[in-house]
């Protein structure tokens, strides 16, 4: 497994921060719990919050948004998924 490294960033998830890291936003709740355990089986933090009517999938948060996009490069260059930054 590959330790996606967050040591620039507050390791806790905050989902009251500016920015969230989102690797999926489901309609259907299932989803979302699939696309859960599959990040957290390869060994990233990651919790389910329903914002705006989806239920998004979300890995790190800040509230400074240059470290919010080198913490979505780095996920994206280390497991070659897509993820998203939404802003609140």
């Amino acid at each position: 497994k590959i330790k996606f490294d967050m040591t620039f960033c507050n390791s806790t998830i905050n989902l009251n921060s500016k920015y969230l890291i989102v690797v999926g936003s489901f309609g259907v709740k299932a989803n979302a719990d699939r696309m859960l355990k599959h990040v957290q089986n390869n060994g990233i933090d990651a919790t389910l919050t329903l914002i705006r009517g989806l239920n998004r999938v979300v890995i790190a948060s800040t509230n400074n948004e240059v470290e919010a996009e080198q913490l979505l490069d780095q996920f994206t260059h280390t497991f070659n998924e897509p993820a998203f930054i939404l802003e609140q």
